[in-house]
């Protein structure tokens, strides 16, 4: 094999569902960690924390982003990265060892395409914002959150994030590496002057900012959700991500330092100035918060922090949309295809710019899908099929692979998943903030990741046996089947 055909080769298998060999990835550990500080640290985090402050006060708001951050990060980590890291394999290709070929495509669009073009959005119309917020600092113009600069520095913002990603993955990893520790440094700084003009007791005596509720524990617990939210918002990127890491441990433990760190620095400074200068936008406190010199640095650093976010999250997207949309898109050229598919996150910035104002109740939302995949993945990888997994049946014609299902759909996924989400939507509605007593105690999102978790064991056990579903391991009859060590020189190991 001559080196070119090794080069297209690599670029195929980061570019396509191929699992990766650990010589073909790129991330180590800091590498990684680098990855997801840069995807956690923009200034959709600033807005979590402002959320937070809408609720409760900077005590209990600290407090609920740490608690909501590290367990929605572990759930979605645990079903997504681990599985990927070890394997090699496309998140969405994995997929269908538990919801089938098409089963897969289906979330596929509820979690990606549709999530993905959304935030593409929500983040390009940021970046215009904090344009806006630049020319407003440098000169005498006049801030407009929907005028003709912030729509066409989004607009700007998703054709720079294509850009990026039509070069591959090791475009991506120079992207993260330059741009996330000058990020935590930027946000270390701010932290230092909030503090400066406020002392800590009182930055913990501050109210909320407008708490929607009068019971204390309500409203703290609509907190928790929020960063909970936030936490398993990741789930649909950051198996794509891992996948690129070199090993299994370097694939979990990453998430910890970088999403789950970065993202509740990011919502901690958010949170503090929120509720300190009495606003929840970054792009209106940051032009306050450190005077002329440091608001045009600040600014300048969180606006292009969003395309680090925006950069992941359509690399992973486009990675699953060629291995599930058929062989047509797949024959596209990556480039092209990383092209088209900006096209509607454009349109929705130029046509549509108050899913801005949407982000919390868009975040809220995602978490009742989110949450339930989390829990179908951890009862699928760990439980039933006890971390084994046979790539001949993820790769083996549809309809000849034990993971074809029923009609390439799994239904007893669907009904978990369907469970999962409706739990979460009878114990707290996004759109209302209605909720019941026991989303006081244990949100909403545990129990929608433990219903769908719980029924989708059950009844795996109880059915795909018998069915003759899913090849997963009966009784004392070994584990899931070992891998082939012919396939692309992997082993279960």
């Amino acid at each position: 094999m001559t080196q070119h055909e090794h080069i297209n080769h690599s670029l195929e298998a980061e570019r396509g569902d191929t699992p990766l060999l650990p010589s073909e990835r790129v991330w180590g550990f800091w590498e990684f960690s680098y990855a997801n500080s840069a995807l956690a640290i923009a200034t959709w985090a600033f807005l979590i924390g402002g959320a937070t402050a809408l609720f409760v006060g900077p005590r209990e708001g600290i407090a609920a982003i740490i608690i909501g951050n590290i367990l929605g990060v572990l759930l979605a980590t645990f079903s997504t990265c681990v599985p990927c890291g070890k394997y090699g394999t496309e998140q969405f290709t994995f997929l269908r060892s538990m919801f089938g070929a098409n089963g897969s495509r289906l979330v596929y669009v509820l979690a990606v395409v549709l999530l993905t073009m959304g935030w593409l959005a929500v983040l390009g119309l940021m970046f215009g914002r904090s344009i806006d917020g630049l020319g407003s600092l440098i000169s005498d113009h006049q801030t407009d959150p929907n005028g003709v600069l912030v729509l066409a520095a989004g607009a700007f913002a998703i054709l720079l994030t294509a850009l990026v990603v039509a070069r591959g993955p090791t475009s991506i990893k120079v992207f993260n590496t330059i741009v996330a520790p000058a990020l935590v440094l930027i946000m270390g700084v701010m932290l230092y002057l909030i503090l400066g003009q406020h002392s800590f007791a009182e930055l913990m005596a501050l109210p909320a900012l407008d708490a929607p509720f009068d019971s204390k524990r309500v409203n703290f617990m609509i907190a928790v959700e929020v960063n909970m939210a936030a936490g398993f918002s990741w789930w649909p990127y950051i198996g794509n991500l891992a996948r690129l890491s070199k090993n299994q441990r370097t694939a979990f433990w990453p998430n910890i330092i970088g999403i789950f760190c970065a993202a509740a620095l990011g919502e901690v400074v958010g949170l503090l100035a929120a509720a300190a200068l009495g606003n929840s936008d970054p792009t209106v406190w940051m032009t306050h918060i450190g005077g002329l010199v440091f608001g045009i640095i600040a600014l300048g650093f969180v606006a292009f922090a969003n395309v680090t976010s925006m950069i992941n999250i359509l690399y992973t997207a486009i990675v699953g949309l060629r291995q599930l949309a058929g062989a047509g898109l797949r024959a596209l050229k990556w480039e092209l295809l990383v092209v088209a598919f900006c096209i509607v996150p454009v349109l929705i910035v130029l046509l549509g710019p108050g899913i801005y104002d949407g982000f919390f109740i868009f975040l809220v939302w995602t978490s009742a899908l989110n949450s339930a995949l989390a829990g179908i993945g951890i009862a699928d990888y760990f439980f039933l099929r006890r971390q084994r997994l046979n790539l001949r049946y993820l790769y083996t014609h549809e309809r000849q692979s034990p993971y074809h299902y029923w009609k390439g759909i799994n239904p007893i996924a669907l009904v978990a998943l369907v469970a999962g989400f409706a739990i979460y939507v009878v114990l707290f509605n996004p759109q209302t903030l209605a909720n019941t007593e026991l989303f006081t105690f244990i949100s909403a999102s545990i129990p929608s990741c433990a219903l769908a978790g719980l029924l989708h064991y059950g009844l795996t056990r109880a059915l795909a046996a018998r069915l003759g579903w899913g090849a997963y391991p009966q009784g004392d009859q070994g584990r899931a089947e070992m891998l082939d060590s012919n396939v692309r020189g992997f082993s279960n190991d």
